[in-house]
């Protein structure tokens, strides 16, 4: 449907154009949540960033695995706050950026105790290669050149702090906070009961 051209509000039915195209986009966005992630209902998200990057590429079934069983035992407490992160966000290869993604940052302060959760994760499920884990409780600090790394879990950011990959100072981080690191591989298997 186009403006018509005899008609003297053309900004009305710009705004009735762009409007369907917004809601057919919603609908396709709905779509696809439905059909394409139907394991991961539920499951909160922190950001559009992080909506993004549930569809920017496929999911290891085993991360799936983890995190339905995850929302099983904490209904409305599991909400993503990194998926797919692309490589632009890491200066190295890492679980955040697979083309079958493997591992999934989880808000921490949606749980009263997230050490004790972080236990009962990894006695629950294997990695399948020592020393790695499945669940890792940590805090991470972001660099303007795009380093990801781990800080103090309960102190943060400090300002004597500067990155370990361009030294660059305090100014220059950011804070990610404290979260939960879920990551897992081809042979991670559930050994609970």
């Amino acid at each position: 449907m186009s403006p018509d051209p005899t008609c003297s509000n053309n900004l009305h039915h710009e705004i009735i154009l762009h409007t369907a195209a917004i809601q057919t986009c919603l609908k396709q966005i709905d779509k696809a949540a439905r059909e394409c992630r139907p394991a991961l209902r539920g499951i909160r998200v922190d950001s559009p960033d992080v909506v993004a990057s549930v569809f920017r590429v496929g999911w290891h079934p085993k991360l799936i695995e983890i995190l339905s069983w995850l929302y099983g035992h904490y209904p409305g407490r599991i909400v993503l706050t990194c998926g797919h992160r692309k490589s632009k966000w890491t200066n190295r290869p890492d679980v955040h950026n697979t083309d079958l993604l493997r591992a999934g940052d989880l808000r921490s302060r949606e749980f009263p105790n997230p050490e004790v959760v972080e236990a009962w994760i990894n006695q629950n499920w294997d990695y399948g290669k020592e020393p790695y884990q499945v669940c890792k409780y940590h805090r991470s600090a972001r660099c303007k050149c795009g380093n990801v790394f781990g800080i103090d879990t309960r102190k943060g950011l400090i300002q004597s702090q500067t990155c370990p990959s361009c030294a660059a100072d305090y100014s220059s981080l950011v804070d990610l906070g404290p979260h939960f690191h879920i990551q897992v591989r081809n042979e991670t298997v559930f050994i609970g009961a």
